[in-house]
């Protein structure tokens, strides 16, 4: 049961990034459901672990610390450029994806997702056909779900999910 439960969690999980990235594709916003999902299927990992009490621990320490520091600086980005640089449902992606990964592999998806959305839009940028496109003019939003998919999986093929 406890495999079955995993593995239907860890397909919800990658059904809401899809999701997600389509959305903040097409409409430049991720949808709090999405969201939802994937935070709530996080619960199965954690209930059933060795430790049920570190587990939890752990998984929140992960929300709490993505959350901590993208408030840090969207707060810092206010101050400094009069505009908070990252979007809410970046930061509630971000901070559910902590629930799964804990404090380590949270923070590494945060910093995986900035590299692969720069490195993105600097290689988009050098494309003539993509230079053109709206979404790449200086001051408009960037869509973050790919990049944070595909740090995600990253950061999980690599060992740093904590739960």
């Amino acid at each position: 049961m406890e495999t079955i439960l995993r593995s239907a969690a860890v397909g919800i999980l990658v059904l809401a990034l899809a999701l997600a990235v389509g959305s903040d594709l097409g409409t430049r916003t991720i949808p709090n459901g999405c969201v939802a999902a994937v935070a709530l299927c996080a619960a199965p990992t954690v209930t059933y672990a060795d430790d049920l009490a570190c587990a939890a621990a752990r998984s929140l320490a992960g929300a709490a610390a993505v959350l901590a520091l993208l408030l840090a600086a969207r707060g810092l980005s206010r101050k400094l450029h009069g505009s908070v640089g990252i979007g809410a449902g970046d930061v509630k992606l971000l901070s559910a994806l902590g629930l799964w990964a804990g404090p380590v592999g949270g923070l590494a998806i945060v910093g995986a997702s900035c590299v692969i959305a720069l490195i993105g839009r600097a290689a988009a940028q050098r494309s003539r056909e993509a230079a053109s496109f709206a979404a790449l003019r200086r001051g408009t939003p960037m869509p973050m779900a790919p990049a944070i998919a595909a740090a995600a999986a990253l950061t999980f093929a690599f060992g740093l999910w904590g739960i």
